[in-house]
């Protein structure tokens, strides 16, 4: 997320965030104040770039859609700049965002995955093309990076008798393009289309653990119907 605030779209939105930084480097003492600061920050740079821009990799999710948490202050943490391979120092600010961000995942993201892949063996994933094609290439590529990176957290695989024992794993993909309504007929497949290029990289990883995958098009709508002009 650092690497990506950097540049693009994204480098001008990102820069009260960033500065904060310079102002208070994150091997610094710790300091919660300065860490809600930075936090409040993020979370608006994260929220600038999905309602201006359109972008969709956008991590942690739970910034822009904080659910049923009980304690929102698991939540108060964010990137910190620090030199390549550095460890963050005991008492320092950036300690402090890395605990914060472990205990987010283990109270938070880990039990929405275990109860998501209990029982788990089929999956729809709906996805917005239209929305980021028409906000234009930038937008288009961070939503194909996105669903790379997320879908790479699912385990695929043919159900059978050994996984079900060790874990459930998705067996059927579909990947549906959304506001099928929006587009003619004539040029559904298209869109179709679109969609599984958008996906190529998942597809290739599901099919590869025998997993069956599938892309088309779909609509909310269920009266949808072309009128020729």
């Amino acid at each position: 997320m650092l690497d990506l605030a950097r540049r693009g779209a994204r480098a001008p939105l990102a820069r009260d965030w960033l500065d904060l930084f310079a102002r208070h480097p994150a091997d610094n003492a710790a300091d919660p104040q300065t860490a809600r600061q930075a936090h409040d920050l993020y979370r608006d740079f994260l929220t600038t770039c999905r309602e201006r821009e359109q972008m969709s990799f956008l991590q942690p999710g739970r910034f822009l859609n904080r659910g049923q948490a009980a304690d929102t202050s698991v939540l108060w943490f964010c990137p910190v700049p620090l030199p390549v391979d550095a460890q963050p120092r005991p008492g320092s600010l950036a300690a402090l965002m890395e605990t914060r961000f472990e205990t987010y995942k283990r109270v938070i993201v880990r039990p929405f995955f275990e109860q998501l892949a209990r029982d788990v063996d089929r999956q729809i994933v709906l996805v917005d093309v239209l929305r980021a094609l028409n906000a234009g290439e930038e937008a288009f590529t961070d939503q194909r990076l996105a669903l790379d990176i997320i879908l790479a957290v699912f385990r695929f695989g043919r159900r059978n008798l050994l996984r079900l024992l060790f874990g459930a794993r998705i067996d059927r993909v579909l990947f549906a393009a959304t506001k099928a309504d929006h587009v003619p007929a004539l040029q559904r497949d298209h869109l179709e289309a679109l969609m599984a290029n958008l996906v190529e990289a998942p597809t290739l990883r599901a099919k590869a653990a025998d997993a069956r995958v599938a892309a088309t098009s779909l609509a909310s709508i269920r009266c949808t119907k072309t009128i020729p002009t």
